[in-house]
């Protein structure tokens, strides 16, 4: 990861006045300062995202969501992505068996 700017200067003080330094620390930091959004709200604006454009856009914002919710099992990893397609598509995936289907995050 390569941070430039205003992020490159915060994680230099961060740095220097955090004693105990961890990723979990570290990403709740960042995401705290930056973003200002917590690991609950992306778990909860997860499970209610729903396709409106197209399964490239759609699988896009899932893709940024799901990243920062860790710990999902690959069930449950599969079962947020397809719960939000469009109908049609839920049913067609019910008649494979996604849960042999690669999930790449």
């Amino acid at each position: 990861m390569k941070m430039e700017g205003e992020a490159y200067n915060w994680y230099m003080w961060w740095k220097k006045t955090t004693h105990v330094i961890s990723w979990r620390k570290f990403k709740d930091a960042f995401f705290k300062r930056f973003q200002g959004v917590k690991e609950e709200d992306f778990f909860s604006k997860l499970i209610k995202l729903r396709q409106k454009g197209s399964v490239d856009e759609y699988t896009q914002e899932w893709e940024t969501l799901v990243t920062r919710v860790p710990g999902l099992s690959k069930y449950r990893l599969i079962q947020s992505y397809v719960s939000g397609l469009k109908t049609h598509l839920q049913v067609e995936l019910e008649m494979l068996d996604i849960t042999s289907i690669e999930v790449a995050i």
